[in-house]
């Protein structure tokens, strides 16, 4: 088939716009964040770019008192919620970290342990038992995954911003799962109270969640109120490792915040939350929540309001950190920037000699589809699995969910550590027999366009003059010879959503995370081997994969130049886009391409020998005539 210029421009741009949608919809302006719903029940606008969902039940809100209600009381005036243009400053205000010792809460099924700090400074660390840290060779060390740290702690009561002060604490019980303590409270004008928290680890049947109780028991005259007091939820930086660092642009990370009567969730990233302005921090911090998580490439932080109730408002913030590290994102070093989540508290108040109580259902582990898909409010969301080019598409969900259960389910069959690698190879050979039909079709519809080229281009010369007429001519000759013009991209496209499935796989599924094949340490990430004296890191399996296609490119030769340098271009421009892929996915196209090339030296061998049969049957018959 003949490809001039304008056809050549036409596919590179179709490969760029393919891959580079998203990109493209952010230079031409378009916001595709949902916008936090108002406080007057304002419809959420429709969201594009964000993986979210629907949320199956929304609890009713308490109500919210507001700022001269309080006046009402017998005691002084509660602080009233924090204002717009108090957000800043309080994003920037860091938590005190304390000196004492934690206590360890351990899980029943030794999957992972709690260290909360019994002066209430809340879950200061959340060790994944299960899980390990990257060593800097590639794959998994022999060190327990830790999450969170002391200055961003998970399930802490901020008192300061309410304007309350706290005395010391006091441990009221303590086993192997469940820490409570007691600290008495004063807040503005001389109110009095006892404040008890109780961390509870739930048990095997709920893996890796906690109930934080928070329980206010009315000392003074006059009732207490904790207006304005917030909930720390917790930080994680986007990734665990500096290796991983270079790649977190691809992975879904940031703060996700599902807001009553919101279609979806909103998904916030890095970018955009620097982003946000007064007015929108004004409007998230007004916004009744359902929870709020805070998610790396692997690893969740989630908060949920209790059952029939709904949080006052959120703040999502990024920062860096005295003495964390320094990390190297692509050519430059950049401290590691923690996302962190603030919630503002219900209505918890409680007069003399009563009390008032409220419970959170925590999650602090990794972001595993089958766990995540049991809590309430479509928490999976937080795994992105249904993007599709920068959009998010319910049946791309479905594709992901599908290929994520076929690996893992392979891998079962395959022991050893090199299961997900012949899992991944198994699945290219499925998706490849399961298109054959329509590859088949595809090559017999290039062979006929390649054969119609005589005339084809008779047409050229003589219609040239006449655009339209050479079109209708070319198209009838096309319906003649039963030639499709999409039938050789067409076995391409038809295979762009499984692409992108894997994709969205290997990007969060934390059971491809350190996993190995051949001389692969983490499938992750891109197969990088040593690096040349420039700095270029070399990586054999996205080599491996060019040089497939130029075979490929060989076997199926063309006598038009055009075409040649098309092939070229498009497989210097996949080792571009690939070189930077997780092996896993550059693993699966490399299969792909190698039963791509035994299909055409089987196809080849068929045509050859229906030519030596029609040959021979036309031989003697041709001698008698």
């Amino acid at each position: 088939m003949k490809h001039d210029k304008t056809t050549i421009i036409g596919v590179a741009l179709c490969v760029l716009l393919l891959f580079g949608w998203s990109h493209i919809l952010r230079w031409m302006g378009y916001d595709t964040r949902p916008r936090p719903a108002a406080v007057e029940q304002t419809p959420a606008p429709e969201d594009s770019g964000t993986p979210v969902a629907t949320t199956d039940s929304a609890p009713v809100p308490a109500p919210q008192p507001e700022p001269s209600s309080a006046a009402a009381a017998p005691a002084p005036a509660a602080p009233a919620a924090p204002v717009a243009e108090d957000l800043a400053a309080m994003a920037q205000k860091p938590w005190v970290a304390s000196s004492a010792v934690p206590v360890s809460l351990d899980a029943p099924d030794g999957t992972f342990q709690l260290r909360v700090d019994p002066t209430g400074g809340g879950v200061t660390g959340v060790v994944l038992k299960e899980y390990f840290q990257d060593s800097k060779a590639g794959g998994s060390s022999d060190q327990p995954e830790l999450l969170g740290r002391p200055e961003l702690p998970l399930c802490a009561l901020n008192l300061a911003q309410g304007g309350w002060a706290a005395g010391p604490g006091e441990v009221l019980a303590q086993d192997a799962t469940r820490l409570s303590i007691q600290r008495a409270i004063t807040g503005p004008g001389g109110q009095t109270a006892r404040l008890v928290e109780e961390w509870t680890i739930v048990g095997p049947e709920s893996p890796y969640q906690f109930d934080y109780t928070v329980r206010l028991e009315g000392t003074g005259v006059g009732t207490a109120s904790l207006a304005g007091v917030s909930l720390e939820a917790g930080g994680l930086p986007p990734t665990t490792s500096a290796e991983r660092a270079r790649f977190r642009a691809s992975a879904t990370t940031g703060v996700m915040v599902a807001m009553v009567g919101a279609k979806r969730p909103l998904g916030l990233d890095q970018k955009k939350i620097g982003k946000l302005d007064p007015e929108e921090l004004a409007e998230l911090e007004k916004a009744p929540t359902e929870w709020l998580g805070v998610h790396s490439q692997y690893f969740l932080f989630e908060v949920a309001a209790p059952n029939g109730m709904a949080f006052a408002g959120a703040l999502p913030t990024v920062e860096t950190l005295d003495g964390d590290a320094v990390i190297r994102v692509g050519k430059k070093m950049e401290k590691m920037p923690w996302y962190r989540g603030r919630l503002f508290l219900p209505s918890l108040s409680a007069a003399q000699g009563t009390t008032s109580e409220l419970t959170f259902r925590c999650y602090a582990g990794p972001k595993k589809l089958q766990i995540l898909s049991q809590l309430p409010g479509r928490v999976d969301k937080v795994m992105g699995i249904d993007t599709f080019m920068g959009m998010t598409a319910a049946w791309m969900g479905w594709l992901t969910k599908l290929l994520l259960g076929c690996l893992v389910g392979l891998k079962a069959v395959f022991s050893g550590p090199w299961g997900y690698g012949w899992a991944i190879i198994v699945i290219t050979v499925a998706v490849k027999v399961l298109f054959f039909p329509l590859s088949h079709k595809g090559t017999q519809s290039m062979r006929k366009m390649q054969a119609l080229q005589p005339q084809l281009k008779e047409l050229r010369e003589r219609y040239k003059d006449d655009p339209q007429k050479m079109y209708r001519k070319q198209q009838e000759l096309f319906k003649e010879n039963n030639v499709s013009q999409l039938g050789g991209c067409l076995p391409m496209l038809v295979q762009i959503p499984v692409f992108f499935g894997l994709y969205n796989t290997f990007r969060c599924a934390i059971e491809l995370r350190q996993a190995s094949f051949l001389w692969v340490a983490d499938l992750s990430l891109p197969d990088t081997l040593s690096f040349s004296p420039d700095g270029i890191p070399i990586r054999p399996l996205a080599l491996i994969m060019s040089a497939t296609m130029l075979l490929q490119q060989k076997l199926t030769p063309s006598a038009d130049p055009s075409q040649q340098r098309m092939m070229m271009f498009m497989s210097l421009f996949f080792l571009w886009i690939f070189y930077g892929m997780p092996s896993g996915l550059t693993l699966y196209w490399t299969v792909n391409q190698v039963l791509t090339i035994a299909q055409t030296l089987i196809t080849h061998r068929l045509e050859a020998r229906h030519k030596a049969a029609e040959g021979s049957a036309g031989g003697p018959s041709a001698g008698r005539a």
